[in-house]
């Protein structure tokens, strides 16, 4: 994304030994054919962070009640896939949550375990970067009034790290992608289809985020409803990115976007944020974007293969992305070098 990192006005973003490795490898890119169209039905939601809310709360058999820390709201951010069916609809009779690429916002979310007594905090927990991917099997929508009911959305975390640090024992580090997943029952929601082109979709949620140091055990749970919206007219730009292996080939791949136009990849190793992109004309999603990748130009469908090969001194290297074109942009991604 093009930052301007030649005006003066306002932050630049900072150099550093790994933003440069990143500069190196993902500007090693070569355009490729495009890529395949979504499967019919396919539709793409975005998040209303501002009227998406989760709730903290917890429990540790071993300490007590988990209390949260932000004072401000817990939302959502990313987008969510959706196949729904038939193709020709609204009306929908059937639904099917395929994909998701969500994040928190904020990054940070931070609890502890008070101590009864009045003392310092027994536990004091971090959830640092968390993202998570949604799935569920197909669930019957009630054409009459936008009804699905009964639904179990699996929970997947792909990235994120839970921070334990307990007083006189020490702090642990908990990555939490790769843990098992876990079911998010939907007793009764609704899409809202009888106002095209713009669609929305409520999901009840709730997240568990096991905790285990050994000597500390508990669930920190976020719950609330993911308030999303899609419009038919001009369906989102969607970002994806391969897993990413230093020493190995990987691939960013974009669709949707505006056709035959310049398109940016920027990144960020501070996190989510927002920063205004003059020369785009929006605001990023990601903390003071640092241009990786472009221009480059999108066919004639508005997709973009981009190839890169990744060194092996990247491991380890955790980096936020997103894509952005003149007054058009994508969601952010997450994503860490294995």
């Amino acid at each position: 994304m093009p930052l301007d990192s030649e005006r003066d006005e306002g932050p630049k973003f900072p150099d550093s030994p790994k933003l440069t490795m990143l500069t190196s490898f993902l500007l090693a890119i070569s355009p490729l054919a495009s890529l395949a169209a979504a499967p019919q039905g396919s539709h793409f939601f975005e998040p209303e962070p501002a009227i998406t809310t989760l709730q903290l709360r917890g429990n540790s058999p071993t300490h007590g009640p988990i209390t949260g820390l932000n004072g401000s709201p817990i939302s959502l951010d990313g987008i969510l896939e959706i196949f729904l069916n038939p193709g020709s609809g609204p009306p929908w009779t059937e639904g099917q949550f395929e994909s998701a690429r969500l994040y928190t916002i904020p990054n940070e979310i931070l609890a502890i375990v008070e101590d009864p007594g009045g003392g310092p905090p027994l536990v004091s927990i971090t959830i640092r970067d968390l993202s998570l991917s949604l799935s569920s099997d197909p669930f019957d929508i009630e054409p009459t009034n936008g009804e699905y009911q009964d639904v179990d959305v699996e929970v997947e975390f792909v990235h994120g790290t839970a921070i334990i640090d307990e007083p006189g024992i020490g702090i642990t580090q908990i990555p939490l992608a790769g843990h098992p997943t876990h079911s998010s029952w939907v007793t009764e929601a609704t899409i809202d289809m009888f106002s095209p082109p713009n669609i929305g979709f409520e999901l009840p949620l709730e997240l568990y985020v096991p905790l285990n140091t050994g000597t500390f055990v508990g669930d920190l749970i976020l719950d609330g409803t993911l308030n999303s919206s899609h419009d038919l007219n001009f369906p989102p730009a969607v970002l994806e990115i391969s897993p990413i292996h230093a020493g190995q080939t990987a691939s960013v791949q974009v669709s949707g976007a505006i056709p035959n136009q310049s398109f940016w990849l920027g990144s960020s190793l501070l996190g989510p944020g927002s920063t205004f992109v003059p020369s785009l004309g929006v605001f990023s999603d990601i903390l003071l974007p640092n241009n990786l990748i472009g221009p480059l130009t999108t066919d004639s469908s508005g997709n973009l293969t981009i190839q890169y090969s990744v060194p092996l001194s990247s491991q380890g290297t955790t980096v936020w992305l997103q894509g952005g074109q003149v007054g058009f942009k994508t969601h952010a991604l997450v994503v860490t070098v294995q």
